[in-house]
């Protein structure tokens, strides 16, 4: 049984990760982006635009920040800034 179906990028995913805490998971793709999912809520939260296709990436242990290796043969660091999610699945707002 298909539990969720995430179909957002627009070339071949290059890679799929879990984030320590289980919540979230990420995947990476020949479409310069990283998607970050919620899998509470089976949403895309979050959108990180690289500058050239994506070869692999790491997410830090603390889960704030992704170390992105591209084909350009850079490695660049992106924060992840996202706001939880409340219970029916719209992002919290900041005050």
């Amino acid at each position: 049984m298909c539990y969720a179906e995430y179909g957002e990028h627009t070339a071949e995913v290059t890679q799929v990760r879990f984030c320590p805490s289980g919540n979230r998971a990420m995947s990476s793709s020949l479409d310069k982006q990283i998607k970050v999912y919620c899998l509470a809520s089976k949403l895309c939260i979050k959108t990180i635009s690289a500058q050239s296709p994506i070869s692999t990436f790491v997410i830090d242990h603390t889960e704030s920040n992704i170390f992105v290796a591209c084909d350009n043969q850079n490695i660049y660091i992106y924060g992840l800034d996202v706001q939880p999610l409340q219970q029916d699945g719209q992002v919290a707002k900041s005050k």
